[in-house]
């Protein structure tokens, strides 16, 4: 295996749109939270894909499910919190660009990685008679600067929470290799979509739908 290294050049134009590319390399999966009708269907995200876990340079920042979206509906009797966690790994690293200069490809970057998965938390409540489906799709390129990239991912589905208040949601989520994520593109009928600290909340007050005061 060639020896990686540092150098002046790799975090300039050599860097090109190679270093770019998602590499999708885990499986299409479908987890259905136990007990209702909350289902997310994912896709992992593993980048980059033109090298192997072995290349990479770097210790791995172990995610360890962290929650990344909330669901909240605020009901007349009862409310619903749902959510989402992220799992995998990322370099959590600023080091100068690491790259395999007389490997297959010279121009990725070897410590700038992130290997990510979604799913339905189990502290989540149960949705007896609602409803929530989350589809999380990862786009074909990052963000760029390649010393700094971020994910982009397309959220969306529909919350029908208990009581009133069906809606149809989206966002573009972003998530960096240090973990960190944010938000852009909201749009709902109903719902409102937010930067909530370290993640992103999805609130309905179904309360609103029943014309029960909120104070």
């Amino acid at each position: 295996m060639p020896e990686p290294i540092s150098t002046f050049a790799a975090t300039t134009a050599i860097i090109g749109a190679a270093s770019a590319t998602v590499g999708t390399a885990n499986t299409l999966s479908t987890v259905a939270h136990t007990g209702g009708g909350f289902i997310v269907s994912a896709t992992g995200l593993n980048y980059p894909h033109e090298i192997t876990d072995q290349q990479l340079v770097g210790a791995r920042s172990e995610l360890h499910g962290r929650v990344v979206i909330t669901f909240h509906a605020e009901g007349g009797y009862w409310n619903d919190d749902l959510a989402i966690g992220m799992g995998g790994f990322v370099s959590n690293n600023n080091d100068p660009i690491v790259v395999y200069p007389t490997g297959t490809n010279p121009t990725v970057p070897a410590n700038r990685f992130a290997n990510l998965h979604f799913f339905a938390t189990g502290t989540s409540d149960v949705l007896s008679t609602g409803h929530l489906d989350v589809t999380i799709t990862p786009y074909e390129r990052v963000l760029e600067p390649a010393w700094d990239p971020k994910f982009v991912f397309h959220v969306g589905g529909r919350f029908d929470p208990t009581g009133p208040g069906d809606t149809n949601y989206s966002f573009t989520m972003y998530v960096d290799t240090y973990g960190n994520v944010s938000m852009a593109d909201a749009s709902s009928s109903q719902a409102h979509i937010t930067q909530d600290g370290d993640h992103i909340l999805v609130a309905m007050d179904s309360r609103e739908a029943w014309g029960i005061p909120t104070w």
